[in-house]
């Protein structure tokens, strides 16, 4: 799969990158709202992952744009594990597939998108799986 990462925290956003591309992924990566839709102008990828643990309004137009392009790609909330119930929701009210909880744990982890994937990227949230 081709991934585009959304992550504020550098140090995770190559962590996590590196753990996608040691799993044979191609990954791309920003780790803030414009430089993520500037690369998702430049390359098509086949799921996002953005980070929602602390949403402002820039993220909610990143999201927007997101979900309102034609490509279609489905969007990936990252939150943390105390990230509130009602924020996850808003995420995927406002057109999210899907969210999983941080921090990224490998194999275990991309095993829940292989998952996600082959049921078609229906909506759902999976709690207690923690990714990223």
């Amino acid at each position: 799969m081709k991934f585009a990462l959304l992550e504020p925290d550098l140090a995770e956003l190559d962590r996590v990158l590196e753990i996608l591309a040691l799993s044979g992924h191609v990954c791309f990566g920003a780790s803030n709202d414009t430089a993520f839709r500037n690369l998702l102008s430049e390359v098509s990828v086949d799921v996002c992952l953005i980070d929602w643990v602390n949403p402002d309004g820039c993220r909610y137009e990143t999201l927007y744009q997101l979900t309102q392009s034609g490509s279609a790609v489905p969007v990936v909330l990252c939150v943390a594990p105390g990230t509130p119930r009602g924020v996850i929701d808003s995420g995927l009210r406002h057109g999210a597939n899907f969210s999983i909880e941080k921090p990224f744990s490998g194999v275990e982890s991309i095993d829940y998108l292989y998952i996600w994937e082959m049921n078609g990227f229906t909506r759902s949230r999976i709690s207690g799986n923690r990714i990223m």
